[in-house]
């Protein structure tokens, strides 16, 4: 998954990269272009890995480990042991559908961490059509 910022920087990088190998280009620059994309693909790989394992951590720290779910008309609600949560359709800009979990993102670099894994698929299509209703957009990583 790169976002449209990040994806203009690796363009700006593999876009040279891929015409000078194209065109037979094996000089030092092509090489460091090539080191630059590979660094910057590996960089951005860690970020989202950092962020998955962040969220799995503070789920194994709630005291029983589970988390209510539930859908309403105002929005998602969730409920642990150690408190509440509502997170309006109108607040959320984006959802990224992954296999294993989605990111509901409220801004750039404000998300939540939703693992799908013991979410009914029932639940999920109810999810998603309530997303589209609210006029959130819906990206497949």
């Amino acid at each position: 998954m790169v976002d449209s910022g990040r994806g203009t920087v690796l363009a700006a990088f593999g876009a040279p990269l891929v015409y000078g190998i194209v065109h037979g280009d094996r000089s030092w620059l092509v090489g460091a272009l090539g080191a630059t994309v590979f660094v910057l693909l590996v960089f951005a790989q860690q970020i989202r890995s950092a962020h998955m394992r962040d969220s799995i951590k503070k789920l194994q720290r709630l005291n029983d480990g589970k988390i209510l779910l539930s859908a309403s008309d105002d929005g998602l609600t969730f409920e642990s042991s150690t408190g509440s949560m509502l997170m309006r359709w109108n607040d959320l800009k984006e959802v990224r559908l992954n296999r294993d979990y989605w990111l509901l993102l409220r801004a750039p670099n404000d998300f939540s961490t939703l693992p799908l894994a013991n979410i009914a698929e029932g639940l999920q299509a109810d999810l998603l059509s309530r997303f589209r209703a609210a006029g959130v957009r819906v990206r497949s990583s």
